[in-house]
């Protein structure tokens, strides 16, 4: 049974919590790459990339269209 099923809007938003905690692991990504090339903006990068997603998904959250 889907939660499309169960109309929980509390299960929409742990299921967003777990999709955004999969992109949180790709700062882990960035710093594991940086520690083995030093290159010290590939960590900006990744948290540039983090916040893009997280604002993206607040605006849409904010103004009631989340389509998750």
């Amino acid at each position: 049974m889907t939660d499309e099923a169960l109309g929980s809007r509390a299960m929409r938003a742990d299921a967003m919590e777990s999709v955004t905690c999969g992109y949180l692991s790709l700062v882990v990504v960035g710093l594991t790459v940086q520690a083995i090339t030093g290159a010290w903006w590939i960590d900006a990068v990744t948290l540039l990339g983090v916040v893009w997603f997280l604002v993206q998904k607040g605006r849409e959250a904010w103004i009631g269209e989340c389509h998750c």
